[in-house]
């Protein structure tokens, strides 16, 4: 069922007023506000932590003390990285 001019109208009221009170929720809602192929990310703390797991994986797998320890540090420091951004944005 199509709208009416009224109803038309009346949404096109709700959308300036919201769009006056609240610009950036109105551009989400609307979808101006977000880019072409922006997805997810990865920070750079959860890259870490990622390559430290790995790290440690593999050198648990092929028994390389060194390896574990770069790992173990390196997955720590990820999780660091990440509680340091997440209180910065909190």
């Amino acid at each position: 069922m199509p709208l009416s001019d009224e109803e038309k109208k009346r949404l096109a009221e709700l959308e300036q007023q919201l769009e006056s009170e609240d610009p950036r929720l109105a551009a989400s809602l609307s979808g101006k506000g977000r880019q072409p192929g922006a997805g997810w990310k990865l920070s750079f703390g959860a890259k870490l932590m990622l390559v430290g797991a790995v790290l440690l994986l593999f050198s648990i797998s092929t028994n390389i003390s060194v390896l574990s320890v770069i790992g173990l540090v390196t997955l720590l420091a990820g999780m660091f990285r990440m509680a340091t951004d997440w209180v910065r944005r909190n």
